[in-house]
């Protein structure tokens, strides 16, 4: 592998266990899958199923950064080298070192880079004074979880197609990060993930520009996977469902 990191020897101590049997990451994946189609995108297996590594990585790093508060980058240097990281399967990180060994050279390093941007970012959003500089976090993690969720493109027969979908992304991910901000100001604030008090004013400000983005998003999602998004969203962010990778067997 072209692009690592230094290698280090971890042991992540959290109560995981990643589920051997596809799990559909509270809808979205699903959801994802259901959308590269509707765009014309000749999805293959393979990618399915990055998706669903990819979703079970997302929780356990967003587990590991609100928990422990601490740089995720030595588990990453653990996984590109092999290093078995106590807590997650080996099975898990040899899919994940397998999806890193199939990418090309500048993505393994956008990735890495991408990734290393996380602790910077939580820390930023628990030091940002003013809205819209809590907006400005909320939106990088976005692009952030978007494009590390983007599909190769470059040579494809399906390119455009492809690309409008990455495109297409990148607002649902703003959007589903916005609903979050709005949904979460109080208890985010109580236990001090931001600093901004959340008055009537914040409130309004964070769901107007929720709003906005929610309805901007649905007007570029294909008609024939508007019903499956709204019932994610309301599972997500109504029911608040999470995944519980702790049972192999439950479909999430």
């Amino acid at each position: 592998m072209s692009a690592s990191v230094e290698a280090a020897a971890p042991s992540l101590n959290l109560p995981i266990n990643i589920a051997e049997a596809p799990v559909e990451f509270s809808g979205s994946m699903g959801l994802f899958i259901d959308a590269a189609i509707a765009f014309g995108v000749d999805l293959e297996d393979q990618e399915r199923e990055d998706w669903l590594m990819m979703g079970r990585a997302v929780h356990i790093i967003d587990q590991y950064v609100d928990e422990e508060k601490a740089d995720i980058m030595p588990y990453v240097s653990a996984i590109l080298a092999g290093t078995e990281i106590l807590g997650i399967s080996q099975d898990f990180q040899d899919r994940c070192r397998e999806y890193m060994q199939r990418q090309s050279e500048n993505r393994q390093t956008e990735i890495i880079k991408k990734l290393g941007q996380v602790s910077t970012l939580v820390e930023q959003q628990e030091t940002a004074e003013t809205i819209r500089e809590l907006m400005e976090v909320r939106q990088a993690e976005a692009d952030l979880m978007a494009n590390l969720l983007a599909l190769s493109s470059d040579g494809r027969p399906d390119e455009t197609q492809r690309s409008t979908f990455n495109t297409w992304l990148v607002e649902v991910s703003r959007t589903g990060y916005l609903i979050d901000s709005f949904r979460d100001l109080g208890e985010d604030y109580d236990s001090g993930k931001i600093i901004i008090k959340p008055n009537l004013g914040v409130k309004a400000a964070v769901g107007t520009a929720a709003l906005k983005q929610t309805i901007y998003t649905v007007a570029k999602t294909p008609p024939k996977v508007i019903s499956k998004a709204i019932k994610v969203g309301i599972k997500n962010q109504i029911l608040r469902k999470k995944p519980d990778l702790a049972d192999p067997n439950q479909l999430i």
